[in-house]
């Protein structure tokens, strides 16, 4: 079985999570995939909550952790009621949400290893996963209304990051390797599963 095959039964695994019987082949590819990525997330939650936390960092420690503890019992909520779009928007504002306190706690855009990053995940999704276009514009404004946010209250800021110099670039390498590669396999497999839906819809039959 190649990876593309193993991949799909792991979204297909998601599917009874997240999706309804009368959603259509599309809707449910969006909910599972969406579902998948937010699961992938939560453990990331714990190894950098751990990371901050052997610095000493334990304010720091603290958001990652809830991003992960949240997420989980979403994703337990999510399993028994079905609620997507409450589980999709508070997952969003999550993840655009925690970054931004975590930058700020760390003392801004340095000093928190530009793990700000994350939150354009927010956006991103937004647009790959939701359905409204309005709705994935508006969570985009409101991505880019952090960022105005942090730029104008970083100078007021007074944090105490305790973090080691070492540390602080580790942290740097590994907020931009694991939200871009993270980024460019939803949207690889995103493109994909948009060319097989065209291909079933429009079917070529090519004669010899």
């Amino acid at each position: 079985m190649d990876t593309g095959a193993r991949l799909q039964r792991i979204i297909n695994a998601f599917e009874p999570l997240s999706c309804e019987p009368a959603d259509s082949d599309e809707t449910r590819a969006r909910k599972a995939q969406f579902t998948l990525a937010m699961s992938l997330i939560v453990p990331a939650g714990v190894v950098w909550a751990a990371l901050y936390a052997a610095a000493d960092a334990f304010a720091a420690a603290a958001l990652p952790l809830a991003f992960s503890v949240l997420s989980a019992v979403n994703l337990f909520v999510l399993s028994r009621t079905h609620k997507f779009r409450a589980f999709q928007r508070s997952e969003l504002a999550l993840i655009i949400a925690i970054p931004f306190t975590l930058q700020l706690v760390l003392g801004g855009f340095v000093g928190g290893s530009a793990v700000v990053v994350w939150g354009l995940l927010g956006p991103l999704f937004a647009v790959l996963f939701m359905s409204s276009r309005r709705e994935a514009a508006i969570w985009f404004g409101v991505f880019l209304a952090a960022v105005v946010i942090s730029g104008i209250a970083q100078p007021s800021v007074v944090a105490d990051n305790s973090l080691p110099d070492w540390l602080v670039t580790v942290l740097f390498v590994m907020n931009l390797g694991t939200v871009s590669a993270i980024a460019f396999a939803i949207w690889r497999r995103s493109c994909a599963c948009a060319i097989s839906s065209a291909a079933s819809r429009w079917p070529i039959s090519i004669k010899r």
